[in-house]
């Protein structure tokens, strides 16, 4: 094996999981341009017996990366190669890693991305006999097989890849392709048309599983947690179930989508009725129109709505910027990784065209004030949509607006030159520089108040700049001070918590320089006091 893969096995095995190493990681990964197919998979063959001393962030970036070297050995090779040696090193490696490895989805990508008979016979195999039980990274594995300008053998994946339905975690996504392949017309009929009887079965136990949990009667002894994800892979599963038998298109299926229809899950009633009203159901339609009204589910419902040809019949008020801009924070907000529920409310404080960090053109921004009431308490905050939709946990609501798009952009834009790094690596790498910046903070004022109680937090890398945030005081308030080769800046966001607030202080920062640069005064006018 050459000395360049040797680099990155020892690295594999050598380094901890923070921001620093994993970037070096990402460095070393040039290297790999020197490996041919036989050190690929040489080294694979070790990353499987190195795998249980690897940190799991580690291997996870690094077989993100020899996988990605591997599909540009494919895609520059101009014929077909033997795979088998490859394959049978990647199901080895899959089989070694613990089932809850993110890592065994980009291992499930390859296979499916080679799209060779064999590749996606491996794939199919190892989807039904050991499952990944990493839900966010799923998307991940079956990516290569729901793109659009690339198609697969139909035949070499279905039907055998139904026997995948059994495991939830995977079942919705097996669906997903099956309904992918029919409505892309890559097959003449659905592939899982032969089993009806058993998808309709699947349908009506799940809805009445739902509604159980609706009813307040959980499966005795599950944990909180477990009862959470099992919600989320049965609204995933029975909306997969709807697509592929409304694609199926037989009438037996109408029952069971009626009772689906009659859950309070917004998403569940969305697409039985979408799939009702595609199997003629005239009166489903209307009720799918209806379902415009909310905010959670408004842009599945006018995507449906377009697709049956009922957009005019919904109110105008649900279909322009603000209401799709106000749909999409909505269903952010209800991810299970984020508040798990909508809002009660919205309030659209401001809107405005302005040109984004990553995009090329100027995007629509949109700020709403949302509202959460519950029976002993409110929770009121500030969230964006347009260019992303995001909320802080820390509320927001003392920044003025300039400020607010600030600490979006700033959170939001990812660069090489922009990163952190934290004290003890930047004394290690750049010795002297935190102590020169605290020094040349201590001796400064802000509004004439002397800056005091400092302690350095991290050290930004601001394309090329240092910045140093740290943490201190000033009349007695707690805030956060930045210092730049030309200013020191202080913020004093209205949070008791002292990481989450200098983070904020710093998103702020970075967010008033991006801002700045790429807009005019009258878009975007400049610093707000904090």
């Amino acid at each position: 094996m050459n000395q360049y893969v040797d680099n990155i096995l020892h690295a594999f095995a050598s380094l901890d999981d923070d921001h620093e190493q994993l970037r070096r990681i990402s460095m070393l990964s040039g290297e790999l341009g020197w490996a041919d197919e036989r050190e690929i998979d040489a080294m694979l063959n070790s990353l499987r017996e190195l795998s249980p001393g690897i940190s799991p962030a580690v291997l996870d970036r690094g077989l993100e990366i020899v996988i990605g070297r591997l599909a540009r050995m494919a895609n520059e090779s101009e014929s077909p190669c033997d795979d088998s040696a490859r394959i049978a090193a990647i199901q080895a490696l899959y089989r070694a890693l613990p089932d809850e490895s993110r890592t065994r989805n980009y291992l499930l990508n390859w296979l499916a991305g080679i799209n060779s008979q064999a590749s996606l016979d491996k794939f199919a195999d190892l989807l039904i006999d050991q499952p990944p039980l990493c839900p966010h990274s799923i998307v991940v594995a079956f990516a290569p097989l729901v793109q659009h300008q690339r198609r697969f053998d139909v035949d070499a994946v279905f039907p055998k890849l139904l026997g995948g339905l059994q495991h939830p975690g995977v079942a919705a996504a097996i669906l997903d392709v099956a309904n992918f392949v029919t409505r892309q017309q890559h097959t003449d009929r659905h592939p899982a048309s032969d089993h009806l009887d058993s998808l309709i079965q699947m349908l009506g136990m799940l809805t009445e599983q739902l509604t159980l949990l609706e009813e307040g009667k959980p499966p005795p002894g599950r944990s909180p947690q477990d009862i959470s994800r099992m919600v989320n892979e049965t609204v995933s599963l029975i909306a997969s179930l709807c697509d592929a038998l409304a694609l199926i298109g037989d009438e037996r299926a109408v029952g069971k989508l009626n009772r689906a229809s009659e859950l309070k899950h917004r998403r569940i009633r969305a697409e039985a009725l979408s799939a009702l009203a595609r199997l003629g159901q005239q009166q489903a339609g209307q009720q799918l129109v209806a379902l415009a009204a909310e905010p959670v589910i408004r842009l599945r419902v006018l995507q449906y709505a377009d697709e049956l040809g009922l957009s005019d019949q919904i109110d105008e008020s649900f279909r322009d910027d603000k209401a799709r801009a106000e749909s999409q924070l909505a269903m952010w907000l209800a991810h299970p990784d984020n508040m798990g529920l909508a809002p009660n409310s919205f309030e659209l404080i401001d809107q405005r065209r302005l040109a984004w960090p990553g995009y090329d053109d100027e995007v629509d921004s949109f700020l709403f004030r949302y509202s959460y009431e519950f029976s002993n308490r409110r929770i009121d905050n500030i969230g964006i949509a347009g260019p992303l939709a995001h909320a802080f946990s820390m509320n927001l609501e003392h920044l003025e607006t300039p400020d607010l798009y600030a600490c979006f952009a700033g959170w939001h834009c990812t660069h090489d030159e922009i990163i952190e790094m934290s004290i003890p690596q930047a004394r290690l790498q750049r010795p002297g520089l935190v102590e020169r910046l605290m020094a040349r903070l201590s001796c400064e004022q802000i509004d004439g108040h002397s800056i005091n109680d400092i302690e350095p937090v991290f050290l930004g890398l601001f394309m090329g700049e240092e910045v140093l945030v740290a943490s201190g005081r000033q009349e007695g308030k707690q805030g956060t001070y930045i210092v730049d080769r030309d200013d020191v800046a202080w913020f004093a966001p209205h949070a008791e918590e002292s990481a989450a607030r200098d983070e904020l202080a710093y998103c702020i920062y970075k967010g008033r320089r991006l801002l700045s640069a790429f807009n005019q005064p009258e878009a975007w006018p400049g610093e707000s006091a904090c």
